[in-house]
């Protein structure tokens, strides 16, 4: 994970850290972790991202997007 923070300070941006969401799909019987730690920096695993308005859930069904559509 780190990489993917270092790799923009190579192309001069910064990533936020503390605005960063990290959502794993999983199979039925896998456990989701509940953090992740990069560097010194500890980010929260979601169960649910919504990103460009389409709301993905950890068991890539179509239930938590819908239920946002109305």
């Amino acid at each position: 994970m780190e990489t993917h923070f270092d790799f923009p300070l190579k192309l001069g941006m910064v990533v936020n850290k503390e605005k960063t969401e990290l959502l794993f799909m999983k199979r039925r019987n896998e456990i989701l972790p509940e953090n992740i730690t990069v560097g010194t920096d500890v980010i929260k695993v979601q169960k649910t991202l919504k990103a460009l308005g389409i709301a993905f859930d950890f068991d890539l069904s179509w239930k938590t997007h819908t239920e946002n559509l109305q």
